[in-house]
């Protein structure tokens, strides 16, 4: 089954993603697609331009000054081996 809120693949034993803890919807394959139709037309999903999956060094400008000192490089030489 597919988790309506991640759209990450789960296999049918499962009674909730494991990625996301979304519980597994009831009902069949059309009751599954109208659950990612919901999903995705929610904040943060992956249709509405929230990054998800692979995304190439320098494609994102980073937004804290956590993430900037690791978009600036090694500092003094660090991490140069």
């Amino acid at each position: 089954w597919t988790c309506p809120l991640c759209l990450s693949l789960n296999f049918g034993s499962r009674s909730a993603c494991p990625k996301c803890n979304t519980p597994k919807p009831e009902g069949g394959a059309a009751a599954q697609q109208a659950a990612i139709a919901l999903a995705n037309a929610m904040p943060g999903s992956a249709a509405t331009g929230a990054i998800v999956g692979y995304v190439a060094p320098g494609s994102v400008q980073p937004v804290s000054s956590w993430a900037k000192q690791w978009e600036s490089g090694p500092a003094n030489g660090m991490l140069v081996g």
